[in-house]
Formats: C-alpha cells, structure tokens, sequence
C-alpha cells in the first residue's frame, strides 16, 4: 500500500518542481506537506509501520515542521549574499545575519535530534536505525533535488539572456 501512495506522490511532487514560475509556484504550505508525506511513507515503509503508526508519524514530522519555520535563514542568507557581493548596507548587517544563521543551525539541529527522539519512542533499536539510514537517505535526496533546481533556473536564465542578447544583434541588424 505504501509503495502505491508513493508512486502517487512522486509524479505530483514532479509536477510542483516543474512549474517553477512564480504564478504556478504550490501554495506555500504545499511544500511542507510534500516533504512531510514523503518522509511518512519513506518511514512506513522503513519500518513496516501500520496506518495508526503511520498518522502519528505524520502528526510529528507536522508539529516539527511548523517549530522549524520560523528558524528559517533566508534573510539572513540574502544579507550575507549581498554583503558577498559588495552592497554596503548589507555589509554592515554581515556580522548579525552570521550570528543568527549559526544559531538557527544550532536550533535546528537540536530540533532534528528532538524529533528523531520522539519518532523513536517505542521503535525496537533496530528500527530506530532503519530510521537514521531513512532520514540520512531522505536528506541526500533533498539535497540533489535543490541542487537540480539551481541547475535549472541558472539554466533558465542562461537560456533568457542568449534569448534576449538574440533579440539586440537582430534589432541592430535591422
């Protein structure tokens, strides 16, 4: 059963990764649900659990996700970029954004080892090992699939700046 729902899954997280335009972009708490249903079914899957387990798994991995959000560095990430590449506002705002990177890191850490322990509870020690090859797995995965994404949109910019470096050689050739 687990293996039919993730070959649901899969072509419809496919889908979502294809539309990477900003008007076909999921909604934003799409995108947590798929990472959520993916680890579900991976961990059902890992280990043997039944549908009740497989909930409260669900309920989990939900509860973490939203005690993660709001440890999100994304603007940090951006000060840091811009400071990288010489905006001097962001420059003075280089020391704060590392600090709070570095300390969301460190939160998100010890809320990956939390959750890793309540997911735990009551697992046999073999099954709490299937799980950390599982999350060890599922964490490749992600890292992959953001690697492809960058890969396609510099791709996509690429291809829109030959497309637009095309269009002034044909106007100045007119």
């Amino acid at each position: 059963m687990w293996r039919s729902a993730l070959l649901v899954f899969i072509p419809l997280a496919g889908a979502f990764a294809a539309n990477s335009g900003a008007a076909n972009r999921p909604a934003p708490g799409a995108v947590a649900r798929q990472v959520r249903m993916r680890q579900v079914v991976g961990l059902a899957e890992a280990l043997e659990l039944t549908e009740a387990d497989a909930l409260r798994v669900s309920q989990i991995i939900q509860s973490f996700q939203e005690r993660r959000r709001p440890l999100q560095v994304s603007e940090s990430a951006k000060i840091i970029k811009r400071a990288a590449d010489g905006d001097a506002a962001a420059i003075a705002q280089v020391d704060t954004a590392l600090s709070q990177m570095f300390a969301a890191r460190i939160q998100l850490t010890q809320l990956n080892q939390e959750m890793f322990n309540t997911l735990g509870q009551g697992l046999t020690p073999q099954q709490r090992a299937k799980m950390a090859i599982y999350f060890a797995k599922f964490q490749v995965e992600v890292r992959d699939f953001q690697a492809r994404q960058r890969a396609r949109k510099q791709a996509a910019t690429q291809a829109a700046q030959a497309l637009n470096e095309g269009d002034v050689e044909l106007l100045e050739q007119q």
